[in-house]
């Protein structure tokens, strides 16, 4: 799996970030509950239960960066 992220002002400024993606569901409510907290400013997610699949954790140990710019 990679990941890669440009920079809006310098699309030749870059970073990618390769590695064998971990899932888990260990933990998924309790960080989406702690996501919520920051970026909602709620004690707790407010859609479990609605969604149609379970909440996991995609974890990519970094085997690879390269970075540009």
């Amino acid at each position: 799996m990679g990941v890669s992220v440009l920079d809006p002002e310098d699309p030749y400024r870059y970073v990618s970030v390769r590695g064998e993606a971990e899932l888990t569901e260990e933990g998924a409510d309790d960080h989406i509950d702690a996501l919520a907290r920051r970026h909602m400013n709620v004690d707790e997610y407010p859609h479990h239960g609605e969604e149609s699949d379970a909440r996991v954790i995609v974890r990519v140990p970094t085997d690879r960066v390269v970075t540009g710019g």
